[in-house]
């Protein structure tokens, strides 16, 4: 595990980034984790730069949007082991891990 994932902020605003850049590291972070919170990102960008006071329940709802990620992220992995292996069966072939890059 990398330290930075260990090193969990502690203010909220922290904490909201911090989650949102890990749960979306591909960019436009912003407009997903403010939708994921059910806030406006006006509210997202007042929170982040801390003019907005911590808010009960938005540490519990980064919870809950890490929890569905992980459960969304296991059930799209199984589903491409059981086409990777129907995939792999159709063609006579495997894959396997020292193929993968």
């Amino acid at each position: 595990m990398k330290d930075s994932l260990k090193d969990v902020p502690a203010k909220q605003a922290g904490r909201i980034k911090w989650v949102a850049e890990l749960l979306y590291p591909l960019g436009r972070w912003r407009a997903r984790i403010a939708a994921d919170l059910g806030i406006g990102r006006s509210t997202l960008y007042r929170r982040l730069r801390g003019r907005k006071r911590t808010a009960r329940g938005i540490d519990d709802a980064l919870l809950m949007v890490m929890a569905r990620e992980r459960s969304a992220s296991h059930r799209r992995a199984r589903e491409i082991t059981e086409a990777e292996k129907a995939f792999s069966e159709e063609m006579g072939r495997t894959a396997t891990a020292k193929d993968v890059k």
